[in-house]
């Protein structure tokens, strides 16, 4: 069963909905060599559409873009609250800029109206909110703006103001410049121009089944000391007759060999 699973292009004797997991989602041939007897024989896979891949291959060259398509239910929206940054940093860049633009707006905003209030005591001339917000604007990104008086009359409310409007600008600075660079230099985009071969084949040598793909980098300057894993997802039963579904284990690998170090050389196409 095993084998006639392995050959349709599954991982083992799969639910229909994992299957194919690691192939390719168009119809392909699956070649078998046996080494001493050098005979081929193909077995069309069959079709599978991508809500049946438990990696997506949406991405450019027909790549991963590292998601998986996983559905979780019932998550307790208080754990995502608890680390905020994090959570930010995870979501979409059209969505983190518009929020980051808001929060500069409305601190903008709030300013204005706390100097409109007390510029008869400091002697700032502002007549009207327009006046206001720019003062505040000017003040928030240290743009530079001249008064009738630079020491505001020696205005203790202009002092505090420009003290507190100064700090809450480092920082949402310090916040702002925290979240797009940790989004932009994130990992995950370094890895797209590592390429993963669009079919992987499984065939018998000397008797063994074995899994094979291949994988190479495509920038002239390649990450070093490159390691890869793989790991099958499977259905268990234990020692008592419990079923676990869905249970992840690492394969063992040949090539690179795992007992001595899984390193690849991805400027040339390697072998897994």
């Amino acid at each position: 069963r095993r084998q006639n699973s392995l050959r349709r292009g599954s991982l083992a004797s799969y639910p229909g909905r994992l299957a194919s997991i690691l192939f390719d989602n168009s119809d392909h041939n699956t070649s078998h060599h046996n080494t001493s007897h050098h005979d081929t024989s193909h077995h069309k896979a069959k079709k599978l559409g991508p809500e049946y891949r438990l990696v997506d291959r949406t991405d450019a060259s027909s790549q991963s873009k590292g998601k998986l398509q996983i559905r979780r239910e019932n998550k307790p929206e208080n754990l995502f609250s608890r680390d905020v940054f994090h959570t930010i940093i995870e979501a979409p860049l059209r969505r983190i800029l518009p929020i980051l633009v808001l929060a500069y707006l409305i601190v903008s905003i709030l300013f204005a109206f706390v100097w409109w209030a007390v510029s008869s005591q400091c002697d700032i001339g502002i007549r009207n909110f327009n006046n206001a917000f720019v003062f505040s604007v000017e003040t928030i990104m240290t743009i530079g703006y001249g008064t009738r008086d630079q020491f505001f009359d020696n205005c203790w409310e202009a002092s505090v103001l420009i003290f507190c409007e100064a700090m809450t600008s480092i920082l949402m600075d310090c916040v702002s410049l925290g979240i797009v660079y940790s989004r932009i230099s994130s990992g995950r985009r370094r890895s797209t121009t590592i390429l993963f071969s669009d079919r992987a084949i499984v065939q018998t040598i000397e008797g063994e089944l074995y899994l094979m793909f291949q994988v190479v980098e495509m920038r002239r300057h390649p990450l070093h000391d490159a390691k890869v894993r793989v790991y099958a997802v499977r259905d268990e039963v234990d020692a008592w007759g419990r079923k676990a579904f869905f249970q992840h284990c690492t394969m063992r690998l040949e090539k690179p060999d795992d007992t001595i170090g899984t390193s690849l050389f991805l400027s040339l196409p390697s072998l897994v």
